[in-house]
C-alpha cells in the first residue's frame, strides 16, 4: 500500500531531470505540484506509522486473563439428528 503512494513521485523526478538535463525553467506551478505530490505521500503514509506503533504498544501491554476461567465453549452441534 505505502510502495503505490512512491509511483507518484516518477512524474516529479521526470520533471527534476528535465530541469537539470535540460534547462527547462523551474517555475511556481512546479514547485508546487511537487510539494503537493510530497505532502500527498506523507499525509498517505501517517494511518500506516499510526498502526505500527499501536501495534507495537499492544505488544508491550501485559497480557489480560480472559473472562469468564477456562470453560471450553458449547457446541450447537450435537451429533444426532
Amino acid at each position: 500500500m505505502v510502495a503505490g503512494a512512491f509511483l507518484n513521485l516518477e512524474p516529479l523526478v521526470g520533471a527534476r531531470v528535465g530541469v537539470a538535463a535540460f534547462g527547462d525553467p523551474a517555475g511556481l506551478r512546479l514547485r508546487v505540484g511537487a510539494a503537493v505530490i510530497i505532502g500527498g505521500i506523507a499525509l498517505s503514509s501517517l494511518p500506516a506509522l499510526r498502526t505500527r506503533s499501536r501495534t507495537r504498544q499492544a505488544a508491550e501491554l501485559p497480557a489480560v486473563p480472559a473472562v469468564g476461567g477456562n470453560q471450553p465453549e458449547e457446541s450447537c452441534f450435537t451429533g444426532t439428528r
